[in-house]
């Protein structure tokens, strides 16, 4: 029985077409990664993505980022941050609420002069209920914030090296 077990394996793996290799030029070994600008009225916003991005490149080691002298440059625009009623309780009073972040971002080869990808409009966005006691549900607009965030950079990290 272990054989069948053993050959089933096998078969498995052999049909997952999957890769994990990215799906950049090869001469790209290094981005930088400039603080995102920023057309809200939202103060910080523009470095917690700018940071949560840069995090996420690092720990994800494809790519090395640089400050200057990169092969590739991701550039990122803040276009839109929305906190607004999303749900009402039985006594018609606002409970649930939306936040929507939109980013306009381009990844270039700066090496040679070419847009990589570009999105116009890549957004996240993550819903909070106030004052929410129910575990792994955000209960504030900075817990929403976090999730929209951690969205945007999925999207960036997928964008990059999945080229999807």
């Amino acid at each position: 029985m272990r054989p069948v077990y053993l050959l089933l394996g096998g078969l498995l793996l052999a049909g997952c077409p999957y890769s994990f290799s990215n799906s950049l030029p090869g001469h790209i070994k290094t981005v930088s990664i400039p603080v995102f600008e920023n057309e809200t009225l939202e103060s910080e916003l523009a470095e917690e993505l700018t940071t949560a991005v840069t995090d996420r490149f690092v720990r994800d080691n494809q790519l090395s980022v640089v400050q200057q002298d990169a092969d590739a440059e991701l550039l990122g625009t803040i276009t839109g941050f929305e906190d607004r009623v999303f749900g009402f309780n039985a006594d018609q009073r606002a409970d649930e609420y939306l936040v929507v972040l939109t980013v306009r971002l381009v990844f270039r080869d700066r090496v040679k002069n070419k847009e990589i990808w570009k999105e116009d409009q890549t957004r996240g966005v993550a819903s909070y209920f106030l004052g929410s006691s129910q575990a792994g549900t955000p209960a504030t607009v900075e817990q929403a914030r976090a999730l929209a965030i951690t969205q945007i950079v999925d999207i960036i990290v997928s964008r990059t090296f999945e080229g999807w």
